[in-house]
């Protein structure tokens, strides 16, 4: 995928009961080389594969430990070099995020927090790609302020799928593929700054393996402000995906900037523990 790990939740957070949030996302991803089998880099003489995404996603806390959601990521692609991709809207990925493991989960915990988001990518037009997902999050929780997350993404690519016409989420996709798989590790420190305003920093790490084979290995560092004494609750988070070794891939890099909306306010144990 082009920016999808890094739009989603990485790590075992849910939405509190009655709570939602609805997401718009503009990115901006490119190329500037590739890397061969053995994992030899060959810059390109100009940025190529440019494209422009506009993306959007709601979140709706059912339980206090289960979050249903419908994300179009990266959605629309508005502007993109001459046949960078074949389609210009990507699949919608629906899931069931279910913490297991936490303060308000089926299973106790203030140290800790586990959880498992069952979903599929569902195509939107002719030739799109189908996918069944499972994301697992574990988070090993140091103080009200800092906690480290571990992470694996499982796609299952049922039949023969011809990915040459799949939309910008599987564009560079271009063998057979029955599976994919994506590790992650991260970090992650909140603060207030200041009245109504919190901070958070984070650098995650993930490497992607797809069987042809195909390995990528890149961070994604981020960071967003909560705005929590507006009329609701705003968070924007900045970040950016930057490849650092691969085998038989693209050296892909994307920005972005992530608006999220909450409705209604939080409650406080929200703000508390989510920051």
């Amino acid at each position: 995928m082009l920016v999808c790990y890094g739009l989603f939740a990485q790590d075992a957070r849910v939405m509190p009961a009655g709570t939602g949030r609805f997401n718009i996302m503009p990115s901006f991803s490119f190329a500037t080389g590739e890397r061969d089998a053995g994992g030899n880099f060959e810059r390109f003489g100009s940025v190529q594969e440019r494209l422009f995404n506009l993306g959007f996603g709601a979140d709706l806390g059912v339980l206090d430990w289960l979050t249903v959601s419908a994300h179009w990521f990266p959605g629309w692609v508005a502007r993109s070099d001459e046949n960078t991709v074949t389609n210009n809207v990507s699949e919608l990925f629906v899931g069931a995020k279910i913490q297991l493991l936490g303060e308000k989960a089926p299973f106790t915990s203030g140290e800790f927090r586990f959880a498992v988001n069952p979903g599929v990518y569902v195509p939107l037009i002719t030739d799109q790609a189908f996918a069944f997902v499972t994301r697992f999050y574990f988070d090993w929780i140091f103080n009200r302020n800092f906690f480290v997350s571990l992470t694996n993404e499982t796609m299952i690519f049922p039949g023969n799928q011809d990915f040459a016409d799949a939309g910008p989420d599987f564009a560079h996709i271009r063998g057979n593929a029955n599976y994919s798989l994506r590790f992650g590790l991260g970090s992650t420190f909140t603060a207030p700054i200041t009245e109504g305003i919190d901070l958070t920093v984070g650098l995650p790490a993930s490497y992607r393996y797809l069987p042809y084979p195909q390995h990528s290995l890149g961070v994604n560092p981020h960071v967003s402000f909560f705005f929590r004494n507006t009329a609701l609750p705003l968070e924007l988070k900045l970040q950016y995906y930057f490849p650092l070794w691969g085998r038989d891939t693209r050296a892909r890099h994307d920005a972005s900037l992530l608006f999220r909306i909450y409705f209604p306010p939080p409650p406080s144990e929200y703000e508390e523990e989510n920051g």
